[in-house]
């Protein structure tokens, strides 16, 4: 099964559109407008594939097929339209998707969004000046992004990114979220075919990957989970790399964000998975570390000894581990709690 290449418009041809239609009180279109756009969004690799926009609305039969068969490429455009039972309305697109009369991999492609008549949005950035003077909304007919190569994300914490992303939710088109744990930011990748094109979406991937781990680490409640991991392979052993004596939930993740996106995804994927496997003795390991750090963990005449626990000695680093993992008296007894506080976790 062949795989899309997806690419954006060169630069000096890449256009973007938006399509504004005024409508009076009857529904009745009495101006319209077409103004440059903004830089487009991503798309999940199902959804890949060049796409025609006909009559205000999105055109899915065809896509469909091709997202579940893959098989369209190399084919003629009689074979298409019998194969997926196409009308005549599809004559002019499938031409456009030829050469050499033979459809072949796209150098583009181009999403549009048809937006329903009944769609309006009470949100309203700054630039967008067209009103329906007889409901004081936003009337939006027509929205065409032309897609970046990568990855980008739509913030909807911006004005425009939140019209983007509540016309795509009304409009049930062709956008969903990689991002499910963080309602705020939606991310989409295009995939890529080729040796070089591949190494780079699986970078792409394990980047996404980490990052979805930061966040459902913090919004699951468990990011000092998240801190342990951090900590435990800093290259100081126990080193406290976020500043302050304390690593609370926002401080630990913003330090996991800068870990990730500095370029070292993958030791945080190792380390992640490293944690998954361990989970346990690396949680002792890193509130020992800390605890050392932080001095709650004192090291006096050769022997480990915890303020407080004074009646328990440990003569080495891997006896203090094993008691806190193997012995219950350290979970009756508080010490794993006693460790998180005073370690500042």
């Amino acid at each position: 099964m062949k795989k899309l290449i997806i690419e954006p418009l060169p630069p000096k041809t890449r256009r973007i559109k938006r399509v504004y239609q005024v409508k009076d009180q009857f529904n009745n279109v009495v101006e319209e407008i077409e103004r440059p756009g903004i830089k487009g969004i991503d798309v999940p690799d199902k959804v890949c594939y060049p796409v025609d926009f006909q009559r205000r609305m999105l055109r899915t039969g065809l896509l469909e097929s091709i997202s579940n068969e893959g098989f369209i490429y190399g084919m003629k455009p009689d074979q298409v339209k019998h194969e997926y039972q196409l009308d005549s309305s599809w004559d002019e697109p499938l031409k456009r998707l030829v050469k050499d009369k033979m459809i072949k991999i796209q150098h583009w492609i181009e999403i549009r969004a048809g937006v329903p008549y009944d769609y309006y949005t009470p949100f309203l950035p700054k630039d967008f000046k067209l009103f329906d003077t007889s409901v004081r909304r936003t009337p939006l007919m027509e929205v065409t992004y032309n897609l970046n190569d990568g990855a980008n994300i739509i913030d909807t914490s911006t004005p425009m990114g939140y019209l983007i992303m509540d016309m795509l939710k009304h409009c049930g088109i062709v956008a969903r979220s990689r991002d499910q744990v963080n309602p705020t930011r939606h991310r989409y990748v295009i995939r890529f075919e080729g040796e070089a094109d591949d190494t780079r979406m699986r970078k792409l991937e394990v980047r996404d990957q980490a990052v979805y781990h930061i966040m459902s680490l913090r919004n699951g409640g468990k990011v000092v989970d998240l801190a342990y991991i951090l900590d435990a392979i800093t290259e100081d052993n126990g080193r406290c790399v976020y500043g302050g004596n304390t690593a609370d939930a926002s401080t630990v993740y913003e330090a996991a964000k800068k870990y990730v996106h500095a370029g070292h995804a993958d030791k945080f994927m190792a380390a992640y998975n490293l944690y998954e496997d361990d989970r346990d003795r690396l949680i002792a390991q890193a509130l020992i570390n800390r605890g050392i750090h932080f001095g709650v963990i004192k090291y006096h005449e050769g022997e480990y000894l915890i303020p407080g626990y004074e009646h328990k000695r440990f003569k080495t680093h891997q006896g203090l581990m094993k008691f806190l993992l193997e012995s219950k008296e350290a979970e009756d007894g508080g010490l794993y709690k006693y460790l998180m506080n005073e370690a500042g976790l």
